[in-house]
């Protein structure tokens, strides 16, 4: 049971960055794409193919935690984190 309750930590912890990272990088993906153009840029499609990833990454980890794959769950949600940083880090940069 132990398992169980800290990949749910794990995996909590890592749904709470992935939800305010991916706040993050609507809101400022919106701002510049307002003011400056941030559509066409090559950086816009780094952050929408990292951010694909990570929604990927997401789903395989809830589902791997619901067929109680704890070890897959925590590496799966912990990418998913990552891969938004990192979108959130390349949108702020470009």
């Amino acid at each position: 049971m132990s398992k169980h309750l800290q990949a749910r930590k794990a995996l909590t912890l890592n749904t709470g960055i992935f939800g305010l990272s991916s706040l993050g990088i609507v809101g400022l993906s919106i701002f510049k794409i307002i003011f400056k153009g941030f559509l066409g840029s090559l950086g816009f499609w780094a952050v929408l193919a990292l951010l694909l990833v990570g929604i990927s990454y997401f789903r395989s980890s809830w589902k791997a935690f619901g067929e109680l794959e704890y070890q897959k769950s925590k590496s799966k949600g912990l990418m998913a984190s990552l891969s938004n940083v990192a979108a959130l880090v390349i949108a702020f940069l470009v």
